[in-house]
């Protein structure tokens, strides 16, 4: 009974140990399974990756620079660009490109640009997509220098400057510029303008004041001062008859040595 039961264990065992040995040989199996689909997938989702980094490089050639180098950085490459006087093709557009239309490259490929400059035009290096083109001048007129300046340089012309005295224009602001604002000027021209220095206080005296005064006061002040005098007479009030109502220039104005002062009497109405 004891040899049988012994024998009955040793089946059992072998049994189980069978049972642990095709488990593991289809664990194994099923993991190298596993393990080979996976090494598939790899290079597939690589080529995907690839794939989605490379873009076709687009046709810029025939357009303006600005616009060549807009649609190449949406599209997710650099650009660079040199200008060239021997090719064939309208100033400021791009005559070649490297690489060419049609190519697959990756995002952050520098596409290199050969922008037309025809020889003699070359004037504007701040604006190489419009050399030889037309610009109009802007009006700069009564601006501050600094702004004047700005807007005309950022239109792509240069500026001269000089200055000058001006009753009319307070100083710092541009009294006068040539060509006129509006016109039309070739691109890297020379705009002239002159920046007021403010009233020329040489030779020019201030007009006194003689609001108030009888006719002959005021004429006495105004003569004291080595002004002259030009009365005019105008209906007041009772209370304003005799006496100067207004005068021009105002009183603290400067005017020339051999300048006028008007005054306005009042008279009876």
């Amino acid at each position: 009974m004891s040899d049988q039961s012994t024998a009955s264990e040793d089946k059992r065992s072998k049994k189980n140990l069978l049972f642990a040995l095709l488990f593991l040989l289809v664990l194994f199996i099923v993991l190298w399974l596993l393990w080979g689909w996976w090494q598939t997938q790899q290079p597939d989702a690589g080529r995907v990756a690839q794939a989605e980094e490379t873009v076709v490089v687009p046709d810029v050639v025939g357009i303006r620079r600005a616009a060549a180098v807009n649609r190449l950085n949406i599209l997710g490459f650099q650009a660079d660009y040199r200008s060239d006087t021997t090719v064939d093709a309208r100033p400021g557009d791009v005559a070649e490109q490297d690489p060419p239309a049609g190519t697959l490259a990756e995002r952050g490929t520098l596409v290199r640009l050969t922008i037309s400059a025809a020889p003699g035009r070359v004037d504007s290096p701040l604006f190489p997509e419009n050399l030889g083109d037309e610009r109009e001048v802007p009006n700069v007129m009564g601006w501050t220098l600094s702004t004047a300046t700005n807007q005309l340089e950022s239109a792509g012309f240069k500026v001269s400057v000089s200055e000058g005295y001006s009753d009319t224009f307070p100083p710092d602001t541009v009294m006068r510029q040539r060509p006129d604002g509006g016109t039309m000027l070739r691109i890297g021209s020379t705009i002239s303008i002159t920046i007021s220095k403010g009233t020329q206080t040489v030779g020019r005296i201030p007009t006194p004041d003689v609001m108030g005064l009888t006719e002959s006061a005021a004429i006495a002040r105004i003569r004291a001062a080595g002004l002259r005098a030009i009365p005019t007479y105008q209906p007041a009030d009772d209370n304003r008859v005799g006496r100067v109502n207004d005068q021009a220039p105002y009183a603290g104005e400067r005017i020339r040595t051999d300048g006028a002062v008007i005054i306005v009497v009042g008279v009876p109405r």
